[in-house]
């Protein structure tokens, strides 16, 4: 008998070449809205503070990647790099 856990744990851990663009155009994705916030929080435009994810970005494109559609991340910290990794909207 084949668990859920033993199922999920099978995927192979390598990157399919058609991932590969994917993963890169994820990864700019978040440095580009990691900088336009610092920018708006610089110039005064954005209040509160921000924690960037500069340097991080493969980080929430390498956890995306192994999970399935229906799976779900949370974050208490520089969460907004896995949210764009996972399908959401920057410009929301």
């Amino acid at each position: 008998m084949t668990t859920e856990l033993e199922t999920r744990d099978a995927r192979p851990e390598t990157l399919v070449k058609g991932q590969i663009p994917e993963a890169l155009r994820l990864m700019l994705t978040i440095r580009l809205f990691d900088e336009r916030a610092l920018a708006l929080y610089r110039a005064g435009e954005m209040r509160g503070t921000t924690h960037p994810y500069i340097g991080m970005e493969a980080v929430g494109v390498g956890v995306t990647l192994a999970l399935r559609p229906n799976d779900w991340v949370t974050s208490t910290h520089r969460g907004h790099g896995h949210t764009i990794a996972k399908g959401g909207d920057p410009g929301g």
